[in-house]
């Protein structure tokens, strides 16, 4: 099984963002996701930018703990991510892949992947 490519993530995602997150917590699993978690991982974040799609209406992504055999990727309150999201049931966003943490928005490589995002945004 090979990994999807960036533009597979993008052409997936109902939204695309640059995000800063603020606070990490873990919070109870929503009724949809009890049969595998009994715990999530919520962030709280504030959009730098929207390349596509909209960020989610209440500042928060939600996904499921981190962990071996566990395609997620930890959330770090106060780092920079890029997420690629998906819809899913009401009020409840969850990553489907992400290009973070980012150490550096200014960073050659992720000046030159934002470009790239934002041409497949066009």
């Amino acid at each position: 099984m090979s990994l999807a490519t960036e533009e597979e993530w993008f052409s997936r995602a109902s939204a695309v963002l640059v995000v800063h997150l603020t606070s990490v917590q873990e919070s109870p699993a929503p009724g949809d996701m009890k049969g595998g978690y009994k715990q999530i991982i919520e962030a709280s974040v504030q959009t730098i930018e929207v390349i596509k799609g909209r960020p989610p209406e209440d500042g928060r992504v939600r996904s499921a703990p981190f962990g071996y055999g566990n395609c997620t990727l930890p959330l770090l309150a106060g780092a920079d991510y890029i997420f690629f999201l998906r819809d899913g049931e009401p009020n409840i966003t969850v990553l489907t892949g992400s290009a973070g943490p980012i150490l550096n928005l200014d960073g050659i490589e992720v000046r030159e992947r934002l470009e790239k995002l934002r041409s497949l945004a066009r």
